[in-house]
């Protein structure tokens, strides 16, 4: 079975049905509170927990979304 893989946050709430259901499945009061994993990456304590609740939907998660903070731009200095 190939899974698809997702590299991103937005892919992470994608696969879980939007911000909304993203949000009730990590316990959030708040539809939207899943939406702060974009600006925050995802906390660290949801990684595996979100790894085996995506790995039975049919998903890999990308171990660079391990990360509890946000990448930024890797632009080169001059």
């Amino acid at each position: 079975m190939h899974r698809k893989h997702l590299t991103s946050v937005s892919d992470v709430i994608a696969a879980l049905g939007g911000h909304a259901n993203a949000s009730k499945w990590a316990g959030y009061e708040n539809r939207n509170g899943a939406a702060n994993w974009l600006h925050r990456g995802i906390p660290t304590g949801y990684h595996l927990r979100l790894t085996l609740e995506l790995s039975r939907r049919g998903y890999r998660k990308s171990t660079r979304l391990n990360s509890s903070h946000v990448s930024e731009s890797r632009m080169p200095s001059s």
